[in-house]
């Protein structure tokens, strides 16, 4: 009896959540008609006058690849151009005027430095010329005619000290003459793919013809973060100068104060690291720092930003307080997300020829993006793209690159990634019903279909409970009515055996009628 009850119980439980959820789909399938859920007949935000009269039209939260996100409205820099970058997703998050034509200042010596690390020998002694010096009109490194030091240390004066005349020397050094290291400068700048550089120097004292953007400072800028030596250097707050043949032995600081105390607590940001500061008053005041938080490791360019005197007379440097305002930016408003895990299948597809219908395949490599704070992930969308039509071709090996899946936000591209089965497959003649290789699943009507089946299964399960309980119920009360143990009659207590206790009352009743008669 326990068991029918507690199948009557789970049956009346399944009953009523199928009915629950019958109305809920319906309910679901009317509210997202006629478009799916998640999107909008608006969906870049923009909309109708809101309730206050305010006409101005919000655009928040939309994405391209080559300007990054709008994720607030209005938002900008103080500066002639500004980028914001993601260096761990390779994900641009934030642009101002990336393609306007600005002049970089001492940012560009790390070009310089790229060029020299690349073609040069670092433990090398380079002797700085005469020409070297007198051809700038600041000697920012405290560097002599005649001084020999190391293409390290010299490296180390350029990067750190922001060295004018150690520029130069550098540039006699690998190419003969700084003409030639010019020359150098503007290959390498169209090998990085920069579109919108000219260098007409290897300091980046001022010059007309000498110009780049932000978009190609950032390409830069990667570049030189991808050489260790230099990516030290960069890093450095401060430098041991060795002893050299003219003088002793000093300490070169950085002149981010973003970075270090050592020249100034007042622009000091903990988070931020490297890379390089620029001012002429024709460029402004220019930085490249990078900050690091919550697993995104964030890259900031500011450009052409002013410098003003307060009241008291210090001189603010909005470089800095511009570029922690772009960090906040990021920090506040993004977050890193794991959009692809090879632990992590993203689709069956189909197997022609094979012991196996279909395989499932997940990612080659780990795929990360960053991506606003509180995101729809209805807008992240993903598709598989095999090498050869809809199917692979038995035999499959496990591990074997077959094709790509692709990573979207709102309809624009982010990420992409080699795709490989989990599993091998044999040949043989299964039977298979390729329909696409994509993973259904991602798709918004797939994941109703989904949810829609799950309903379907629990109905057919409450069905078969209910056919199994009605089978019992007539079962047991037919064999109730067949046993022989229902249709016995009982036996009379003067049938008992004797020396039964019914038996003994009896006779010792029947003794003591005898007595009386």
């Amino acid at each position: 009896m326990k068991y029918r009850r507690f199948l009557t119980i789970l049956l009346s439980l399944l009953l009523f959540l199928s009915a629950i959820s019958s109305v809920a789909l319906a309910t679901s399938s009317t509210a997202e008609s006629p478009t799916q859920a998640g999107d909008s007949a608006d969906p870049d935000g923009a909309g109708e006058d809101d309730a206050s009269g305010d006409t101005h039209i919000r655009q928040i939260d939309t994405y391209d690849p080559q300007a990054g996100f709008q994720v607030v409205d209005a938002f900008q820099v103080a500066g002639s151009a500004a980028l914001l970058y993601e260096q761990n997703s390779d994900t641009l998050l934030f642009t101002q005027n990336p393609d306007a034509k600005v002049y970089p200042a001492s940012l560009t010596k790390l070009m310089t430095s790229l060029i020299a690390v690349e073609n040069g020998d670092l433990n090398a002694q380079v002797t700085v010329s005469s020409n070297a010096i007198n051809s700038v009109s600041a000697r920012t490194g405290d560097l002599a005619a005649g001084e020999t030091l190391s293409l390290h240390d010299l490296l180390c004066c350029i990067l750190i000290s922001s060295s004018n005349e150690g520029s130069n020397a550098a540039a006699e050094y690998i190419a003969g003459s700084i003409a030639d290291f010019v020359a150098m400068m503007n290959a390498k700048a169209s090998e990085l793919g920069c579109t919108g550089t000219h260098f007409a120097n290897p300091h980046g004292l001022h010059d007309e013809d000498h110009y780049t953007t932000a978009r190609d400072l950032l390409l830069i800028t990667k570049a030189v973060l991808a050489n260790d030596t230099l990516r030290e250097i960069v890093f450095s707050t401060s430098y041991e100068m060795p002893a050299t043949n003219l003088q002793a032995p000093r300490t070169l600081y950085t002149t981010n104060y973003m970075t270090s105390t050592d020249q100034s607590y007042k622009y000091y940001y903990s988070l931020a690291r490297g890379v390089k500061t620029g001012y002429t008053s024709s460029a402004g005041r220019c930085l490249i720092v990078t900050a690091e938080k919550n697993g995104m490791d964030l890259l900031a360019i500011v450009m052409g930003c002013e410098t003003t005197e307060e009241e008291n007379g210090e001189y603010v440097l909005h470089s800095f307080p511009e570029a922690k305002a772009l960090f906040e930016y990021g920090f506040d408003h993004f977050e890193f997300v794991t959009v692809l895990s090879p632990m992590v299948p993203v689709a069956e597809v189909g197997v022609s020829g094979g012991s196996s219908s279909s395989v499932v395949v997940a990612p080659v490599t780990e795929c990360s993006v960053a991506l606003p704070k509180g995101y729809d992930p209805n807008d992240v969308t993903m598709q598989v793209t095999l090498q050869n039509g809809d199917t692979v071709q038995a035999p499959v090996e496990a591990g074997a690159v077959i094709g790509s899946i692709s990573v979207s936000y709102r309809g624009k591209l982010m990420r992409t990634s080699e795709v490989a089965p989990i599993t091998d497959v044999d040949v043989g003649n299964a039977t298979f019903h390729s329909e696409s290789a994509v993973d259904e699943s991602e798709k918004p009507e797939a994941a109703a279909g989904g949810k829609h089946s799950v309903w379907v299964i629990l109905l057919i399960v409450s069905g078969l409970l209910l056919a199994f309980y009605i089978f019992s119920y007539f079962y047991h009360n037919l064999t109730k009515k067949k046993s022989p143990s229902s249709t016995r009659k009982p036996r009379k207590q003067a049938n008992k055996r004797p020396g039964s206790k019914a038996g003994s009352r009896s006779n010792a009743r029947g003794g003591q009628r005898i007595r009386k008669g």
